[in-house]
């Protein structure tokens, strides 16, 4: 039997000369011939390929995944296509573009995180306000919300700390849990700068399908907040 590696490349000997293999003339078994071509050497690779495929993403998947498509499901991810701008005028919470992701089964334990870099114009003393929606649960929802505050007050590489960090110099956290609830700081470290804030946590049990949607605003009016693009975020079924 063939040992089962994947095939080097699926799609070099597909050239423009391929013919049937029909009479193997020249006696070989490696399923080449060269009068004839090359066909049965690709039933070879097709075959090796999807011994292979089963090999590592198992043909009869247990536990929590039903069928391979399920399994592939339990991690996906989200990512920011396009800078956001949020109106200067308002505080109110407004839905995360791209920052969304699927809930597609009850009754189980989801692990999420999200990474939102964020740029504040204006005003330094305007806080960042972070915050999301779930479908409905009939276990929990805990999440964990850390948003930059000061400037990094670490010294320059080969220099010695000269101060033990402060509560005035940490991130700002705070925790989400329900649906809905949003977390706020007082400030941020400058405004223009490009900072990245993070939302983590569990989902337990959810009783209904559906989306884990960021949302976002300003702490005050009169700064506009702008959601970055490349902002991450990933799902996993535990």
């Amino acid at each position: 039997m063939a040992t089962i590696t994947w095939p080097t490349s699926q799609d070099t000997p597909l050239k423009s000369n391929w013919r049937n293999d029909t009479s193997h003339s020249d006696g070989t078994t490696d399923g080449s011939d060269a009068t004839e071509g090359t066909h049965a050497a690709e039933h070879n690779k097709a075959a090796l390929l999807l011994a292979a495929l089963e090999a590592e993403l198992g043909n009869n998947p247990s536990g929590t995944f039903a069928d391979i498509t399920a399994r592939l499901a339990a991690r996906q991810s989200c990512r920011k296509s396009a800078d956001q701008a949020l109106a200067a005028n308002t505080t109110a919470l407004t839905n995360v573009t791209d920052m969304v992701l699927p809930v597609t089964t009850t009754g189980l334990d989801y692990y999420f995180k999200f990474l939102i870099t964020f740029s504040m114009a204006t005003i330094a003393t305007a806080g960042l306000r972070l915050g999301i929606t779930t479908p409905t649960v009939a276990g929990y929802l805990s999440a964990r919300v850390m948003i930059p505050r000061t400037a990094d007050s670490n010294p320059a590489a080969g220099t010695a700390q000269s101060a033990a960090p402060t509560v005035a110099v940490i991130e700002w956290p705070g925790y989400i849990t329900s649906s809905g609830d949003s977390v706020v700081s007082d400030q941020i470290p400058a405004v223009t700068t490009v900072w990245a804030a993070t939302i983590e946590g569990i989902l337990s049990n959810p009783s209904a399908t559906g989306n884990i949607q960021v949302q976002a605003s300003s702490e005050v009016t009169g700064s506009t907040l702008t959601l970055k693009k490349g902002s991450y975020g990933e799902i996993y079924i535990n």
